[in-house]
C-alpha cells in the first residue's frame, strides 16, 4: 500500500492532525509524538489533562498503570504533559517502575511520503544499536523490543519460502519490535519501544528530542 502517491496519512485514510504546534524551551521540534509511561504503585486513578490512564495487566506488581497522551502532542505541549506526569507521580509515594515497565514513544509519521518513511527506517537501522545502548541495559534482550537487526532468520525463512509459522512469527515480531512498524498501519506513527521503564521526565524528554 505504501507503494502508492501520496503522503503516508492519505493512502492509510489517517488525515493529518491540523493543530498548529508551539516549539518549546526544550522540545524545539514540532513533530506530533504520542508517549505512553508504564509504572507500579499507583493507588489512585487519576484524573488528569494530558494523560489517559488504565490499568495494565501485562504490567508485573501491585498499582501497576500505563499513562499515554490523551492525544499526540508537540513542542510545549509536551513539556506541559511532562510536568503533569511529574507532579502527578510525586503525589504517590509508591510510584516506582520494575523489569516488566517499558517506555514508548510514538513518533507521528502521516505527512511522510513513502520514499522518506522508508529512508527514515534505513537511518534508525544505521543507529539502532547505538539506541539500544542509550536505552537502558539489557533492553536488546527483552521479547518485547527485539531489535531489528535479529530479524535475518526472518529473512532467510522468506528465502526458503516458510509458510504459516513464519506468518504468524512475524507478526509478532513487528509489534514488539524496538521500532513497531505494525503501528504505522493502526495510528499512523513509528512505535519506539526500546526505553527502560522511568518516571524520570528528564530522561524521557531527552528520548523524545
Amino acid at each position: 500500500r505504501l507503494s502508492m502517491r501520496g503522503n503516508v496519512g492519505s493512502i492509510l485514510g489517517k488525515g493529518r492532525d491540523p493543530r498548529a504546534v508551539v516549539a518549546g524551551e526544550s522540545i524545539e521540534h514540532t513533530h506530533l509524538c504520542g508517549v505512553e509511561v508504564e509504572m507500579v504503585g499507583i493507588a489512585d486513578y487519576p484524573v488528569l489533562v494530558y494523560w489517559d490512564a488504565k490499568r495494565d495487566g501485562s504490567i508485573r506488581g501491585a498499582g501497576a498503570m500505563e499513562l499515554t497522551f490523551t492525544t499526540p502532542l508537540g513542542g510545549a505541549d509536551i513539556e506541559s504533559a511532562l510536568e503533569e506526569l511529574a507532579s502527578f507521580v510525586s503525589t504517590q509515594p509508591r510510584a516506582g517502575v520494575n523489569y516488566s515497565c517499558s517506555t514508548h514513544v510514538h513518533l507521528d509519521v502521516r505527512d511522510l511520503t513513502p520514499q522518506e518513511l522508508a529512508r527514515l527506517i534505513v537511518c534508525y537501522l544505521v543507529f539502532e544499536r547505538g539506541l539500544y545502548r542509550l536505552a537502558g541495559e539489557g533492553r536488546s534482550l527483552s521479547p518485547f523490543c527485539a531489535p531489528l537487526y535479529s530479524i535475518n532468520n526472518f529473512v532467510y525463512d522468506v528465502s526458503s519460502g516458510a509458510g504459516e509459522e513464519w506468518v504468524s512469527r512475524t507478526v509478532n515480531f513487528g509489534r514488539y519490535a524496538g521500532l513497531n512498524l505494525a503501528a504505522i498501519e493502526r495510528f499512523g506513527s513509528l512505535e519506539f519501544r526500546h526505553l527502560e521503564g522511568t518516571l524520570d521526565t528528564q530522561r524521557i524528554k531527552e528520548w523524545i528530542n
